[in-house]
C-alpha cells in the first residue's frame, strides 16, 4: 500500500517545498526593485537640487544686471538724452538727400552699392515713390537710414510678417 502526503507537509527526507522557495524568492525580488526605486528616486532628488541651486545662481544674477542696468540708467542724464535726440536729428537730416541703389553692374559682373547724393528730400521721395516695384528686377533703390531708423524697420517687417504668419489681414499701408 502506497501512501501520499499532501504537498504543504514536509517529511524527512523528502523534497523541499518549493513554494516557500518561490515565495522567498519573490520577496527578495520585489526588496531589490523596491531599493532601486529608491536609489533612482533619489538620484533624481539630487538632480532636482542641483537644477534648483543654478536657477537661484541665474535668478541672482539677472537680479544683479538689472540693478546695473538701473542704476546706468539714472546716472544718464536728461541733458544727454536731448543730445542724443538732437544728433539723431541731424543725421537723419543729412541722410534725407541721400538714396542707396544696390545691384547696378559693374566691371566683370559684380555689383556693390552706390550712395547718391541729391539737393533735396523732395527728389529721394519721388525717387523712392517711383522706384521699380518689379521684384524681379535685380537694381534696389533704398533710403539712407541711420542705424536706429534701419532697426526700426527692420522691427516693424518682422511684426508685419509674424503678424501675416498668425493670419491677420487687417493690416493698413500708411504712406
Amino acid at each position: 500500500m502506497s501512501v501520499t502526503h499532501s504537498p504543504n507537509k514536509r517529511q524527512s527526507g523528502s523534497q523541499p517545498n518549493l513554494s516557500t522557495m518561490e515565495d522567498s524568492n519573490n520577496q527578495q525580488l520585489a526588496t531589490r526593485k523596491r531599493k532601486q526605486q529608491q536609489t533612482k528616486i533619489k538620484n533624481e532628488l539630487e538632480n532636482i537640487k542641483e537644477k534648483q541651486v543654478e536657477a537661484k545662481q541665474k535668478i541672482n544674477n539677472l537680479e544683479r544686471n538689472i540693478d546695473e542696468i538701473t542704476n546706468n540708467k539714472s546716472k544718464h542724464s536728461d541733458s544727454m538724452l536731448c543730445e542724443d535726440i538732437l544728433q539723431e536729428l541731424q543725421e537723419r537730416k543729412q541722410r534725407s538727400n541721400n538714396v542707396f541703389i544696390i545691384g547696378l553692374p559693374e566691371a566683370k559682373d559684380k555689383t556693390r552699392p552706390v550712395k547718391v547724393f541729391l539737393t533735396s528730400p523732395a527728389i529721394v521721395k519721388d525717387i523712392l515713390r517711383n522706384k521699380p516695384k518689379d521684384k524681379t528686377n535685380s537694381i534696389k533703390i533704398y533710403s539712407d537710414q541711420t542705424p536706429l531708423q534701419a532697426n526700426y524697420f527692420k522691427k516693424l517687417k518682422e511684426e508685419l510678417k509674424r503678424r501675416k504668419n498668425e493670419g491677420e489681414t487687417a493690416m493698413y499701408k500708411i504712406c
